[in-house]
C-alpha cells in the first residue's frame, strides 16, 4: 500500500531559483526512504513539502488516498489507520 506519494512537485523560494523541479516519489508501507544530495540541493525543502509545512508551487502530495491540503494536520496519523 502506498502511504506517501509526491507527484510532480516543484518549489521555489525565489521565482527565478527553483529548488525542486518535477519531483515524484512513492513510499510504500514498510519502506524506508533516504534523501541524499549536495548542500542547497533541496533535501529539506522536499521534506517540508512532504510534511505539509510548505505547499508545493505545483504538483500534489498524498497521504494515503488524500492530498495533504485536504487533511487537517492534527488528523494526519488518523488517516492512515
Amino acid at each position: 500500500m502506498v502511504i506517501l506519494e509526491a507527484k510532480n512537485i516543484s518549489y521555489a523560494y525565489v521565482p527565478e531559483s527553483t529548488v525542486l523541479h518535477d519531483v515524484s516519489l512513492k513510499l510504500h508501507d514498510g519502506e524506508m526512504l533516504y534523501i541524499l544530495g549536495r548542500n542547497g540541493g533541496g533535501k529539506t525543502t522536499l521534506l517540508h513539502c512532504l510534511a505539509g509545512l510548505i505547499n508545493p508551487a505545483s504538483g500534489k502530495v498524498y497521504l494515503g488516498q488524500k492530498t495533504l491540503d485536504n487533511i487537517q494536520r492534527q488528523n494526519w496519523l488518523n488517516q492512515l489507520a
